[in-house]
């Protein structure tokens, strides 16, 4: 009696066994757990991967830039420069140094930015890297504006009419729903 107690103990849990792996196989091979598990595989990979994924498309918040700034002009521009970008265009005033002075690139400048406008309003904007899409905004924006105010003050305009020049289309947008 005892040998036929343990033989189908035996028995049982062999049934057991395979009636677990038999519905965990089941569940395993269904479409939605796939899909689910993959699209977890992808969201962890992405999530780690961020920093890379912000850097590849120009972005970086940690380092501080080293903008070095010069023009050809006979008054200096600088000061506007150094305004326009602390001031106005980018959000990031923490994370720039600006220097009123000529600077030679070298291959171990990281985050460092060679500004060079010339006497007929055109620019090189210079650096190693891909520059911060907000920093490369700010810098094309204090040209710009730079050049409207050399441009108004060749041309003799009123603050009015550079005011005029400068402001963009009040647009008022409806939408309707249909």
């Amino acid at each position: 009696m005892k040998y036929l107690s343990q033989r189908l103990v035996k028995v049982m849990n062999k049934k057991q066994w395979f009636l677990t792996f038999f519905s965990i196989r089941r569940k395993i091979f269904k479409k939605s757990f796939v899909i689910s598990n993959v699209l977890l595989l992808v969201l962890l990979s992405v999530a780690s991967n961020i920093d890379t994924i912000i850097k590849s498309f120009g972005g970086d918040f940690e380092e501080t830039y080293t903008i070095y700034y010069t023009d050809d002009l006979t008054e200096t521009t600088f000061g506007t420069f150094e305004t326009i970008m602390q001031n106005g265009f980018t959000e990031i005033e923490n994370e720039l140094i600006i220097i009123n002075e000529t600077y030679e690139l070298q291959n171990k400048d990281d985050y460092v930015v060679v500004v060079s406008l010339n006497d007929d309003m055109t620019a090189t904007i210079e650096s190693n890297d891909l520059i911060s899409t907000s920093v490369y905004a700010g810098i094309t924006g204090s040209l710009d504006s730079i050049k409207l105010q050399k441009t108004a003050l060749r041309l003799d305009l009123s603050n009015e009419d550079i005011i005029a020049l400068s402001t963009g289309v009040l647009v008022e947008r409806i939408v309707i729903k249909n």
